[in-house]
């Protein structure tokens, strides 16, 4: 191994079998000089100077009186403080051994301190500023090429008039699309972007092929829209126009006034007028939750009345600009039926009061119950999906009446029980819905009422209290059936929903929870 001194003060360059110059090494080199006595063929411990011997292993050169030794076959040094002769000295021999440290190369870096310090030191022209012993311009380029991969973090910068090259390949080389990616397309002479499914055309060049859609850069002349509502290309055929979606935090921070998008949290398209007002598009529907509650009955003499018929509609399309009628019926007096709620094109029954013919008490969106036995008619009957029946009452000796309590959204109203005088049945129970922003329970039955045993409680969401001395009313606007012995029925009400803030007007307008709520407690209009 030949040595060469490096122009660097202090470095030199160690050479290999190809004869290229490697990287800055340490080249100080100790020496230890011993002169032997006749037949010494151990040596350690200070030489004449007093330096006590200290080598690295395979790291020495000994000589004998100016001659180089062979290692192994002439001496032997393995334990970094000693050697020893194969053929004993004479006296006066001169023994030096010259010692080099472990090779080290100097001031070096770790791959992500290299990395770290390439990205820190580089300047506006490409260059790299001056760092003592470390690469030259072209060796950290080269080292630029050979990257496989990594992660940057924060910026990177160019200097105006420079260029960024992106991967360069045909169709048939493009990677899976992952979002983010970026490439030019040799066969379509054009740069394109990957979303999480597909590639598609950035918008440089002809279109792309293969992904889900083209970004369009610039539109010059008309764009048609056909009648089943794409776009039209020159050659007839029907494309997909597809708005930007989001919701109301990810609206943009709009420049041009006409900028339009689809607001997800409120289903509807929306264009920038400016001054940071997005305003909402008529378009042709949007959906709508409702809920239609009709009056309740009135009592059936001693049997509770029927609640009004609660009918819930999850979602309906309203064309926006659109007046849709809303009637909201009032609860029946003693004897008489609840009045029918109705809007957006639906419709609940009145709830079932008094009776009909031979005693028996009406039908409605829930019965009413009956005031008397089997012998003297029966209760009234429920609309399906709106309510339920009554319950039978019963009539005994002396004169004794009880009547059964009216039905409810939830539950058929509860029969007369017992012996005679025995107590009255309980008014069916409501329905809860929280369509308003709160729970609220709806169309109870009424209670029925005994002329002498114990009276019935309404069934919860407005029934009244069946007494035969006068039952309590039905829940206004909860649509409840009145109590047995004359409680009036209750009035309904009608609440229509959907998300997003107002589009609609009429009744009662309130937003809660990323809803806007028209409750209506009185006829009206609701304009989509």
């Amino acid at each position: 191994m030949t040595i060469y001194q490096n122009n660097i003060a202090g470095s030199g360059f160690l050479q290999g079998a190809t004869g290229a110059p490697g990287p800055a090494a340490n080249t100080f080199i100790q020496e230890y000089e011993y002169i032997a006595t006749q037949g010494q063929t151990l040596f350690s411990g200070n030489d004449k100077y007093g330096n006590p011997m200290s080598y690295a292993a395979n790291g020495i050169f000994v000589a004998l009186n100016g001659s180089l030794l062979n290692e192994l076959e002439e001496y032997s040094a393995i334990n970094g403080s000693s050697l020893t002769l194969n053929q004993a000295a004479s006296a006066n021999d001169e023994l030096i051994v010259y010692t080099f440290p472990a090779f080290n190369v100097a001031n070096t870096y770790t791959q992500q301190q290299a990395n770290t310090i390439f990205l820190s030191q580089a300047t506006a022209n490409g260059t790299f500023a001056s760092i003592a012993n470390t690469y030259t311009q072209a060796q950290a380029n080269t080292i630029f090429l050979k990257l496989t991969g990594g992660t940057i973090s924060g910026n990177v910068n160019f200097a105006n008039g420079s260029n960024f090259t992106v991967p360069v390949g045909n169709t048939a080389q493009r990677p899976v699309a992952a979002a983010g990616f970026i490439r030019y397309n040799t066969d379509l002479n054009t740069l394109e972007s990957a979303n999480a499914t597909a590639w598609a055309n950035v918008g440089s060049g002809s279109a792309s092929s293969g992904g889900s859609s083209s970004n369009v850069a610039s539109v010059t002349g008309n764009v048609y829209i056909s009648s089943a509502g794409g776009l039209i290309d020159a050659s007839n055929a029907t494309l997909g126009f597809v708005f930007p979606a989001g919701t109301y935090a990810q609206r943009p921070i709009a420049t041009a006034n006409g900028t339009a998008r689809w607001n997800t949290s409120n289903t509807q398209l929306e264009v920038y007028v400016g001054g940071g007002i997005w305003q909402a598009i008529a378009y042709s529907s949007y959906p709508v939750a409702a809920l239609i509650l009709a009056g309740g009955g009135g009592s059936a003499n001693y049997g509770g009345g029927g609640a009004g018929g609660l009918l819930y509609v999850g979602s309906t399309y309203v064309v926006p600009g659109t007046p849709y009628t809303v009637t909201v019926g009032g609860g029946g007096a003693a004897s008489s039926s609840g009045s029918n709620s109705s809007a957006i094109n639906q419709s609940a029954i009145g709830g079932g009061g008094g009776y009909a013919s031979t005693y028996t008490a009406r039908s409605g969106g829930s019965g009413a119950g009956n005031s008397f036995g089997s012998g003297y008619g029966g209760p009234g009957s429920g609309t399906t999906g709106q309510g339920n029946p009554g319950g039978q009452g019963m009539d005994g000796i002396s004169q004794y009446t009880t009547g059964g309590g009216g039905g409810g959204a939830g539950a058929s109203g509860g029969a007369a029980s017992g012996s005679q005088p025995g107590p009255a049945g309980s008014g069916g129970t409501g329905t809860a819905y929280s369509i308003s922003g709160t729970s609220t329970t709806y169309a109870g039955g009424g209670g029925g009422a005994s002329n002498a045993g114990p009276q019935a409680g309404g069934g919860a969401g407005g029934g009244g209290t069946g007494n035969n001395t006068g039952g309590t009313n039905g829940g206004t606007n909860l649509g409840g059936g009145g109590g047995g012995g004359g409680g009036t029925g209750g009035s309904g009400i009608v609440i229509i929903q959907y998300a997003g803030t107002q589009r609609g007007t009429g009744g009662t307008y309130t937003y809660t929870g990323g809803y806007s709520i028209h409750t209506f407690t009185s006829s009206a209009t609701f304009t989509a």
